[in-house]
C-alpha cells in the first residue's frame, strides 16, 4: 500500500496523543510517528515474527525494558521512549540510525556502518545494509515512512 493513501486518513488528535506527549515532551511527535508505523497505534498489533503492542517489541527487548504487557500502552510508550533514547545515543543522536537500529538491530546497523567505511566512508547505511541482511528494502522504507508521518502530523499541528 502506497504511504500517500494511508496518510489521509491521519488526523489528529492521533490516539494515545496525550499520553506520547506526557512521555515524550516535545519528541512525541518523532515517537507516535514511528509507533505509528510499527502498529497503526494498536497496542493488540501482533508480527508474524512475534512482536506485540503499540510499540512491536520482541519479548526479548521488551523484558530488557521491564515492559511485562506490551499492550500497556503507556508502559509500551515509555519502553519505547528509553529504547529509542539508548539508540540515538549508540548512533551519535542520529534519528534515522536509530531507527534503522530499532527496525534491523543495532548489529545489523553497526555492520552497514562498518561496511560503509570499510568501503571509504563515501557510502551510507542505506546503500550497504543490502550486503548486511537480505531485505534490506525493510530498514530503508521503515526510516522513509516515519519521516512521512512526522512530517503529516508536523503539517496538521501548524
Amino acid at each position: 500500500m502506497k504511504w500517500q493513501g494511508l496518510l489521509l486518513g491521519l488526523i489528529l488528535p492521533l490516539p494515545y496523543q496525550g499520553q506520547f506527549q506526557q512521555i515524550d515532551g516535545i519528541r512525541w511527535v518523532d515517537r507516535i510517528s514511528q509507533c505509528y508505523q510499527e502498529s497503526g497505534l494498536s497496542p493488540k498489533a501482533v508480527s508474524s515474527c512475534g512482536a506485540k503492542g503499540i510499540a512491536q517489541f520482541m519479548p526479548k527487548t521488551a523484558k530488557q525494558y521491564h515492559l511485562t504487557d506490551p499492550t500497556d500502552v503507556p508502559a509500551s510508550i515509555r519502553a519505547n521512549s528509553k529504547y529509542m533514547l539508548r539508540l540515538e545515543a549508540q548512533c551519535h543522536q542520529d534519528w534515522d540510525a536509530a531507527l534503522c537500529s530499532y527496525n534491523a538491530g543495532f548489529g545489523n546497523y553497526q555492520k552497514a556502518e562498518y561496511l560503509a567505511e570499510q568501503l571509504g566512508g563515501n557510502m551510507t547505511w542505506q546503500q550497504t545494509m543490502p550486503h548486511v541482511i537480505k531485505d534490506a528494502q525493510q530498514p530503508i522504507q521503515y526510516v522513509v515512512l516515519i519521516h512521512k508521518w512526522k512530517s503529516q502530523i508536523q503539517k496538521q499541528l501548524n
